[in-house]
């Protein structure tokens, strides 16, 4: 059994968070982040970017490799159209030019620190994602303890080496808390929609982001959904359930 953490998970509601200018070099002024998590050297690893109307990248490329999903509005990166729950992967030096013609949201997620420079290269590269709806990937059964979960899960994009992840999860309404467990990576986890239900209190609600540091023992607390909850949950490694008992 690894060393294991306890009350070290961080749940926000991104919308406390105040506005700066999007600090990665190499773009164009005028894109505001909120930065939802930093890396220990203070780098950005996921943040959410508001992209004014009229905005445009140029044509770069990053050093790092990239995610994104669309929030609210429509991206357009040369003649691919990414409107409002669009996936996106970049791998580093992939090269692409964004441009906002109206207010564009998205959800950033760096697998390393970024930053920008001219295009080197015209083409896409092969293990790009360049567009992709949640609803286009098949669904990954979800199995807990050999059984079914309930949960509807897509996978939207692995590293092949690491096993990193990125998800698009769905919650029914009605499906059972797990109880505490704990993962051998870090999680991160951003609450696209919750449906209104009365009487419903739970903090986890559309806007809301969470934070499960890599062998943190967390989801203790978990009761019987109330609501239907979409979810984009994003790993640093190759992620597995680990149930914890005292």
């Amino acid at each position: 059994m690894p060393d294991l953490f306890f009350d070290t998970s961080i749940l926000m509601n991104s919308r406390d968070l105040v506005p700066a200018p999007l600090p990665l070099p190499g773009l164009p002024p005028g894109a505001v982040a909120r930065a939802l998590r930093h890396l220990d050297d203070g780098s950005v690893r996921s943040t959410l970017v508001d992209l004014p109307k009229g905005w445009a990248s140029g044509r770069v490329a990053g050093a790092a490799a990239q995610q994104g999903y669309v929030t609210h509005g429509t991206l357009h990166d040369g003649d691919t159209v990414l409107d409002a729950g669009a996936f996106f992967f970049h791998p580093p030096g992939h090269p692409f030019s964004w441009q906002a013609e109206q207010d564009v949201g998205l959800i950033l997620i760096l697998n390393a620190p970024q930053i920008y420079a001219p295009a080197a290269t015209s083409g896409a590269q092969p293990e790009a994602i360049l567009a992709l709806r949640p609803v286009d990937v098949p669904v990954t059964p979800s199995l807990i303890d050999g059984k079914a979960s309930g949960v509807i899960r897509r996978v939207l994009w692995q590293d092949p080496v690491s096993g990193a992840d990125t998800r698009h999860l769905t919650i029914p309404q009605g499906v059972s808390g797990l109880g505490a467990e704990w993962h051998p990576c870090n999680e991160e986890i951003f609450c696209l929609t919750r449906d209104t239900v009365a009487d419903d209190a739970h903090p986890f609600r559309a806007g809301s982001f969470l934070f499960n540091p890599a062998f943190a023992v967390h989801g203790g607390n978990r009761k019987v959904n109330a609501a239907q909850t979409t979810m984009l949950e994003w790993h640093d490694g190759l992620w597995a359930i680990n149930r914890y008992t005292e």
